[in-house]
């Protein structure tokens, strides 16, 4: 039985792509390592890259792989944003 490797993308705010990034990338790392896909983030860096790109999040794998890497992405922002306290 072959493998079928498929890509996706999602766009993902600045602002999101902080969260869901977190420290050293290790909710990124942790996402790839339990659902076997691998998670590209464009390089905010880079100033030539186009606005529409720069939001843009490629996963590629195994169709579940991508599904639930794609699940795992959503919902770590919205627990990361929730750990926030507000400064007042």
């Amino acid at each position: 039985m072959s493998t079928v490797l498929i890509e996706s993308h999602m766009e993902i705010t600045a602002v999101q792509n902080g969260f869901v990034r977190d420290v050293n990338d290790s909710n990124i790392q942790s996402i790839m390592m339990n659902t076997g896909a691998k998670i590209i983030f464009p390089d905010l860096s880079v100033s030539n890259i186009q606005q529409m790109k720069s939001s843009r999040v490629q996963i590629t794998g195994e169709l579940n792989s991508v599904y639930l890497a794609r699940q795992q992405l959503v919902v770590s922002h919205h627990i990361n944003r929730n750990r926030l306290k507000p400064l007042m």
